[in-house]
């Protein structure tokens, strides 16, 4: 049988420049095109467009060292067994001077929701031989990428069909409030976050995509608060834009018409875990037709086998190509 193979492209995403931190438009792209890409030259493809978490890049997605780390070989596997069916994989590197976009967009770090769903969309459509519809256009994600293509999945409707959270953080109120209870201290500057612990660098990053501030160096951003000053609450209600139960309820006829949700999460991700169960039972209660899963495992442990899952689903519902049905 043959084997798919990984393209890697540096692409240009107008949509970042002018961002503040100075961070190239010009992204590293991995682009998995399957067996038959280079065989039957007439054959289009529906696109899979995968997201990665805090701190991680594309690279992570396909590790030399562990071939169950890496999509490449998991896809042959995964062909082979018939689980799923031939499409192309787009892994963008959203990695910034702030460790993670959390593809929003954002006048701080620039518009990473235009450049993911518009620039790229529209060069691999250009580029490659896909379906240019989104009936046959998906988009998934893992933590950081996970909340990342549940947002893009709502805000772009006309672009994705599919959308998949994986170990997403969803719920952002809980966020504000544990700002507050851990007492953060912001660093004075990007030196002073670099040697931060993880939950302070998360912290930034969130709120340079959530509430930017270009008047206010060094990371351009407002600081979420449980203060009931008028300021404070103006500021929490631009961080919570990103809280998804409250998306859901605006965004409920695009939900409804999505061909798959998919949502899973380990039961010992003590990060997300709650996050998940709250969206599954929002969306059960607004009649929102989606697929949940939980594994035994916690936030790191089931990836690549939660990404096997949601291809296998979107496998079942998106539309491919009429000559390869």
């Amino acid at each position: 049988m043959s084997k798919g193979k990984i393209v890697q492209e540096t692409i240009y995403l107008p949509s970042l420049e002018g961002n503040l931190f100075s961070d190239s438009p010009h992204r590293e792209v991995h682009i998995y095109l399957p067996p038959s890409y280079d065989i039957n030259f007439h054959q289009r493809y529906p696109v899979f467009f995968l997201l990665h978490g805090y701190t991680a890049n594309h690279q992570s997605w396909v590790r030399d060292d562990d071939p169950d780390q890496n999509i490449i070989e998991l896809m042959d596997i995964w062909l082979k067994e018939k689980k799923v069916r031939e499409m192309i994989l787009v892994m963008p590197n959203s990695y910034n001077k702030l460790r993670g976009s959390f593809y929003t967009n954002s006048e701080a770090t620039g518009n990473w929701g235009d450049a993911i769903a518009k620039d790229l969309t529209g060069y691999i459509d250009n580029t490659y031989r896909t379906l240019k519809q989104p009936e046959s256009r998906s988009i998934a994600g893992h933590s950081m990428g996970g909340f990342g293509a549940m947002v893009i999945g709502m805000l772009y409707p006309e672009v994705f069909g599919c959308i998949a959270g994986m170990a997403g953080v969803y719920n952002y109120k809980r966020w504000i409030h544990g700002f507050q209870s851990y007492n953060i201290s912001i660093p004075k500057d990007i030196a002073g976050f670099n040697s931060s612990d993880f939950l302070i660098q998360a912290t930034i990053a969130m709120c340079a995509a959530f509430v930017p501030n270009p008047d206010k160096p060094p990371f351009y951003c407002d600081f979420p608060s449980i203060s009931s000053e008028h300021t404070s609450r103006k500021i929490n209600n631009k961080f919570l834009q990103y809280h998804i139960p409250t998306m859901v309820d605006r965004y409920i006829e695009t939900l409804m018409s999505r061909r798959e949700i998919f949502i899973d999460c380990g039961t010992e991700d003590e990060l997300c875990i709650t996050d998940a169960r709250e969206l599954h039972e929002k969306l059960n209660q607004l009649n929102v037709r989606h697929t949940y899963q939980e594994f035994a495992g916690d936030h790191n442990s089931h990836v690549m086998a939660s990404i096997g899952k949601v291809l296998e689903s979107f496998s079942k519902v998106l539309a491919f190509d009429p000559q390869n049905d």
